[in-house]
């Protein structure tokens, strides 16, 4: 992953968030989205880009 890449990853605050979510341990697609006002394909969007 380019430096460019790993800013965008971050830069976004939904995505700093699922990492925080993540740091507690491992949580499915589906647990992230209750956290979040948001459709499951955004968070998956998010998802791929964090991957």
């Amino acid at each position: 992953m380019s430096f460019g890449d790993t800013f965008k990853a971050l830069s976004d605050p939904t995505r700093r968030e699922i990492l925080n979510l993540l740091k507690r341990g491992s949580m499915t697609a589906g647990q992230i989205v209750e956290h979040f006002d948001t459709t499951g394909a955004t968070i998956s969007h998010h998802l791929n880009i964090l991957r």
